[in-house]
């Protein structure tokens, strides 16, 4: 059976709207909303020429309805910065990776849920968390996606820039569960990867406190926004560990090392140093002028010295199950999906042969475990 949601969910994906889809199957506007609302069956000719178009094989268009991908912390973002187009563009290609994962997931043993779903406020929900997720509480977070990845959190990165917001979160249900199955949520983040890393860190932390501390996003937009600001500063930058670094007079200067010890921006520390009364309303308005008139609001000096963090996990499943190299061909046909948004995906995530000493050191766990017979951890070369 044809569902017009699977026609949307292709649409969606390219940033097209019904018009211009229309116009490349030769069809009107009407049709296609018809198609995507069920009002109107699919023949087998546009079918086809919806599949050429979109990229999609004709498989795709026959899976039941996709996953119902939660907004989450997306449903902020489109109020406060990203267009609609942006928003079910990026949402797409998440549930995309997502029913992919969940596909995968069939073949592999699944871990337990190490992330914790807490209540508490915002300081001591990071504090709490840290302690979860076995990080000691007074130093730096080396790899982050690894770190939350190993508790279980799905990590996406986008092939297309939100223009004005870095990333997203939700828990997401799996749709379609075997019989005598419950209904299992699992948390996701989804990224931009072209931010920069310090920046990125930052965003990622932010998007954790929402899973943590907003699984049902009750509130007004601006204080659950404040929320999570507040848990990843707690998160990356510990109170107990930044009253013995950030030291008076606080400069730009004796900032600078501190941002590469810590992987976060001169902004977020600035704004540390002011949160915990170390400098005054003043002297943090004064250090963002200094960063405002060296041009670096955006992209700061040395950010390119943090190393870029990259999710592993998808691919690591990938790399179990069909071996290297990736043949998408295949994995597009198994999983009855797009080869081209695999090929695009795939590219941003961490391969097998480390890019970095950090990379080759780590041990990375994946969402589902090696195959029924094998372990959890998983070196990561």
């Amino acid at each position: 059976m044809i569902t017009g949601d699977r026609v949307r969910h292709a649409r969606e994906l390219r940033g097209w709207t019904q018009t211009y889809l229309a116009e490349c199957v030769h069809v009107t506007q009407g049709a296609i909303a018809r198609v995507e609302n069920n009002e109107l069956p699919l023949s087998q000719v546009l079918l086809e020429a919806i599949a050429f178009q979109t990229g999609f094989p004709l498989t795709f268009f026959r899976k039941p309805p996709a996953v119902d991908f939660s907004e989450g912390s997306l449903l902020f973002r489109v109020k406060a910065n990203l267009t609609l187009q942006e928003k079910n563009r990026a949402r797409r290609y998440a549930m995309t990776l997502f029913e992919a994962t969940m596909q995968l997931g069939e073949k592999l043993n699944e871990i337990p849920l190490r992330l914790p779903r807490l209540k508490e406020e915002p300081v001591q929900a990071a504090r709490m968390a840290r302690a979860s997720l076995g990080l000691t509480p007074d130093r730096p977070i080396g790899n982050l996606i690894r770190t939350i990845e190993r508790s279980g959190v799905l990590v996406f990165p986008l092939p297309i820039s939100l223009e004005r917001g870095d990333a997203f979160s939700a828990w997401v249900e799996k749709k379609h569960k075997p019989a005598g199955e419950g209904g299992i949520h699992h948390p996701v983040i989804v990224m931009d990867v072209k931010s920069p890393s310090d920046r990125l860190r930052y965003t990622i932390a932010h998007e954790l406190g929402h899973l943590i501390m907003h699984q049902a996003a009750e509130g007004e937009r601006k204080q659950l926004e404040k929320q999570a600001n507040v848990f990843a500063a707690e998160f990356l930058m510990p109170e107990v560990a930044m009253r013995e670094e950030l030291i008076t007079p606080v400069t730009l200067s004796r900032l600078a090392p501190l941002k590469l010890k810590w992987g976060v921006s001169l902004q977020a520390l600035v704004q540390r140093s002011q949160s915990l009364e170390i400098i005054t309303q003043r002297q943090c308005t004064y250090l963002f002028t200094q960063i405002s008139s060296q041009k670096w609001k955006i992209n700061e000096p040395n950010s390119d010295n943090i190393i870029s963090e990259k999710p592993r996990a998808l691919r690591k499943m990938m790399e179990l199950i069909y071996g290297e190299p990736l043949d998408f061909g295949r994995i597009a046909n198994e999983l009855a999906t797009s080869r081209e948004v695999l090929r695009e995906v795939m590219v941003l995530y961490a391969s097998r042969t480390p890019q970095n000493k950090e990379e080759a050191s780590s041990t990375v766990v994946l969402p589902f475990q090696g195959h029924r017979n094998g372990c959890d951890r998983i070196q990561s070369n």
